[in-house]
């Protein structure tokens, strides 16, 4: 490959490993692999560097043949601004060609986001630019749009720092929970639109006062398991419990268990697990149970829970 293509292949991988949690120098040298020289042999410098105090940016601009100008520009601002893997993936998109990633949209496309969103229970942002809207247990086939762009602006208003996390707002007396996570395209996210919780399941009831454990709400595949899970969510108090969501279908975060993984690593108190699939047993979720979490998952076939200990509702 030429060293256009190496700079692309390098930042879109080093933003992926960055937004995850890598350490910086790690995150380099793991990228680095991907491509040739002489961007291999800038990046060891580029590491020596940083291990000497420098800043990405100025180690970049001493390797003037590997970075140019505008790429050292682009990192520089992302540096400044606590924005690094947003701008490793604005050098890979400018290198391709492509119109950069706005940092920060304006309010009103967010509102109006949220206002064309109608009866749909949540908003799914799956990046570079496919928006689509779940209602009834569906979800639809969507409509481009700057969906990373998107997902960054909401991320920011519901007060999430860094690439993956959980965060609210409200929106015109309703309450948007966030949920994000990096990939390689750039942050995905899901927005869920709270209606007024039902009644409270009396299954969901035990199994909120008592010990940790596992509630599951079952339906068939387009069953609507959303008025469940909120009604279960919403009898605890979001200011004194800490309730992180798993639903994200984008590639690199769709599998189930790599998705838990990232939010147990949030904390919680209780993690909700939309559409555990068919063909995955139920270990992780109990280890998350053994862990002290109370885990609340959806799934259209009881197969994976059967033997296993736990509360049902039925959808």
């Amino acid at each position: 490959m030429d060293l256009r293509e190496g700079q692309i292949v390098l930042f879109r991988k080093f933003a992926h490993l960055y937004d995850s949690g890598v350490p910086l120098t790690e995150a380099l040298e793991i990228a680095s692999a991907e491509v040739s020289n002489p961007l291999q042999e800038a990046i060891s410098d580029v590491v020596e560097d940083l291990f000497r105090g420098s800043s990405l940016a100025d180690a970049m601009a001493r390797r003037a043949d590997a970075f140019g100008p505008e790429i050292v520009g682009i990192l520089r601002s992302g540096e400044q601004r606590g924005e690094l893997g947003a701008a490793a993936r604005n050098a890979a998109a400018g290198l391709e060609g492509r119109v950069l990633e706005p940092r920060s949209l304006p309010d009103d496309q967010i509102d109006g986001l949220l206002a064309n969103a109608g009866d749909a229970r949540a908003i799914h942002l799956e990046p570079p630019s496919r928006v689509r809207l779940r209602a009834g247990g569906r979800l639809s086939d969507g409509f481009e749009a700057d969906a990373t762009g998107l997902a960054e602006a909401l991320a920011r208003r519901a007060g999430i720092e860094g690439a993956a996390g959980e965060g609210s707002f409200l929106w015109e007396n309703r309450l948007v929970r966030v949920s994000t996570a990096p990939t390689e395209e750039g942050m995905a996210a899901i927005a869920w639109l709270s209606a007024e919780p039902g009644p409270e399941p009396p299954e969901a009831r035990a199994w909120r006062e008592g010990r940790p454990g596992l509630l599951v709400v079952h339906g068939g595949r387009h069953a609507d398991t959303d008025a469940p899970l909120r009604a279960a969510l919403g009898a605890f108090d979001p200011a004194s419990v800490k309730c992180v969501s798993v639903d994200l279908p984008v590639p690199e975060v769709a599998a189930c268990v790599p998705a838990l993984d990232m939010a147990l690593a949030m904390d919680p108190d209780v993690v909700c697990v939309a559409r555990w699939p068919e063909d995955e047993g139920a270990a992780p979720l109990l280890a998350a149970v053994e862990a002290g979490v109370r885990v609340l998952v959806s799934a259209s076939s009881m197969a994976p829970f059967d033997g296993v200990p736990c509360r049902v509702i039925r959808a």
